[in-house]
């Protein structure tokens, strides 16, 4: 995503539109996970919680809003027709296979399953 020259427009502000269009919260997992993951042919990893998947995880607060500034936009052409209006949701934390992307301190712990 990265290496695309504009970037992916609209792929920051997803998300929060889905839950402001009021997508319910427990649908999101198989409408930008699962759902992608098997259109692309990525297997069965993507989507859910369990030992041995990806573990790509985004920490959200689907009660939060804010106004969306175009300071916030991190596309090479920071333009979308969501600019000025109020968004639900905030992000609060992304993983990526269980790491952060940018390489910052992870949250929390990793507590092993009881036997």
């Amino acid at each position: 995503m990265f290496a695309v020259w504009g970037g992916i427009a609209g792929a920051q502000t997803l998300l929060r539109g889905l839950l402001t269009a009021g997508v319910e919260i427990d649908a999101l997992p198989a409408l930008l996970a699962r759902g992608p993951a098997a259109l692309l042919g990525l297997g069965d990893r993507k989507g859910a919680l369990a030992v041995g998947l990806d573990a790509d995880l985004v920490l959200v607060d689907p009660a939060a809003a804010a106004v969306l500034e175009a300071a916030e936009l991190r596309s090479r052409h920071p333009l979308s027709p969501l600019v000025g209006r109020r968004l639900a949701g905030a992000v609060h934390a992304v993983r990526v296979r269980g790491q952060d992307p940018r390489g910052r301190t992870p949250i929390g712990r990793f507590v092993p399953r009881e036997r």
